[in-house]
């Protein structure tokens, strides 16, 4: 039966959607797309919407369906696109520290062979700053979306007490939370390096029926023995300040305390 989904783990990128995805797709009572991201609101397809059901298709019908797109969040096209497609879903969003989010996005960025120069000079030519303000994202998404439906989740607890992060998404979603998955607690998208970048495109562009292919070409042609180099300070003092704001924001939005982020040390 075609089906759209009830639910999207619409943001943020390197903050936790993979772990989280992971958690959630062990659910016998869930059924996530394959694979994780299809981005049909961020424009992939997104004249087809048979295309984006068919990912549905082996949703049994006491299943709750869901993707996952960390993209979503802050492409405001992409959020008119939900409401247009799917205007009842329910929304998760996962947070992660900005100011480690953003350096981590940049190393995703750089490693893909879409970032060139330093880490300075990549938030200087780019809008990557902008996507650690949660708050204005958050807002805009809550004009389209009851605040109700939109659920949000911090990578700090997915870390420290994965099962009330898991135990929030499942009374969220209104499947028993008392299933425990597997791969609670496990980081399952650590910071990789490809040793080719053209067969990682290639392997990237074959088609979802092939994703077990994409899957075993990527684990061939990844190193995960490794680290990116730490951030300079005077660099992290900087996004530190410049965050100082829209983590108020964020947290006068929520109605909450957020978790202890990097903090200017004029704001401390």
């Amino acid at each position: 039966m075609s089906r759209l989904p009830d639910f999207v783990v619409a943001g943020f990128p390197r903050s936790g959607s993979t772990t989280l995805y992971r958690m959630i797709d062990e659910h016998p009572s869930v059924f996530m797309a394959k694979p994780k991201e299809i981005g049909y609101f961020s424009g992939w397809h997104n004249e087809d919407v048979e295309w984006y059901k068919a990912h549905f298709d082996g949703a049994s019908d006491h299943q709750r369906a869901g993707e996952a797109t960390p993209w979503y969040m802050h492409d405001r096209s992409a959020v008119i696109e939900m409401k247009r497609v799917v205007p009842d879903v329910q929304i998760i969003a996962i947070l992660r520290d900005p100011v480690d989010r953003t350096y981590s996005h940049y190393w995703m960025e750089a490693i893909r062979g879409r970032a060139n120069g330093t880490f300075e000079e990549y938030l200087d030519s780019s809008d990557v700053l902008e996507v650690s303000m949660y708050a204005q994202h958050l807002s805009y998404m809550a004009e389209f979306f009851p605040r109700e439906r939109i659920l949000v989740v911090f990578s700090d607890d997915l870390s420290t007490n994965p099962a009330g992060v898991y135990s929030d998404v499942c009374e969220f979603l209104g499947v028993d939370s008392s299933y425990a998955p597997l791969v609670m607690g496990r980081t399952v998208n650590r910071y990789v390096e490809f040793r080719s970048l053209r067969l990682r495109n290639w392997a990237k562009a074959m088609p979802s029926r092939l994703s077990y292919v994409r899957r075993i070409l990527d684990r061939a042609n990844t190193r995960t023995s490794v680290s990116y180099p730490p951030m300079s300070e005077s660099t992290r003092e900087r996004l530190a300040s410049l965050y100082a704001g829209p983590n108020a924001d964020l947290a006068l939005w929520l109605g909450r305390e957020i978790p202890p982020w990097t903090q200017s040390a004029a704001h401390s």
